[in-house]
């Protein structure tokens, strides 16, 4: 498991900005066939059962706030992260992804293709990304900032 994002580049960088953003503890999961050169102390699982079991136990950590799944969200036949990811997911956020195709869209067109999910399961937030290094930081980059407004709607901190 992994405590600290170690892309390709700006790995230390994406840390301290989850941290800032009250992100008690990120949890990364790399799908196998799918993660391309993530940091080797993610947990990489190699089926949907692994996946399925890698995050029942992290949606069980209380320590853990942020859930983040890297790779199988593609339209290819062994992209099912977000399938496995929504029999957890109490609430959904549908903005979250859809943030991410449209901020990456100019940049690389075949991100229109990404169908990862965002959304709530046990005060925590799950987040599927593309299994790129690329897409990775640009996926965190594009939802850094709202971060801590959602840790604190989960907490109970802001109402509205």
């Amino acid at each position: 498991v992994i405590n600290r994002l170690q892309l390709a580049k700006g790995g230390k960088e994406y840390l301290c900005n989850l941290r800032s953003a009250r992100a008690k503890n990120v949890e990364f999961v790399n799908f196998e066939a799918h993660a391309k050169g993530m940091g080797a102390n993610a947990e990489t699982v190699k089926s949907t059962s692994e996946l399925e079991s890698a995050l029942e136990k992290y949606v069980n950590i209380d320590d853990v706030s942020l859930i983040v799944t890297t790779g199988g969200t593609g339209i290819s036949q062994r992209d099912i992260t977000p399938e496995i990811t929504n029999k957890f997911l109490e609430k959904n956020i549908p903005g979250i992804p859809e943030l991410i195709r449209n901020s990456s869209y100019e940049k690389i067109k075949t991100s229109i293709l990404y169908r990862g999910l965002c959304g709530i399961a046990n005060n925590k937030i799950i987040l599927n990304l593309p299994g790129s290094p690329g897409g990775v930081k640009d996926g965190l980059s594009s939802i850094i900032e709202i971060l801590p407004h959602m840790f604190d709607l989960i907490d109970g901190k802001q109402g509205h």
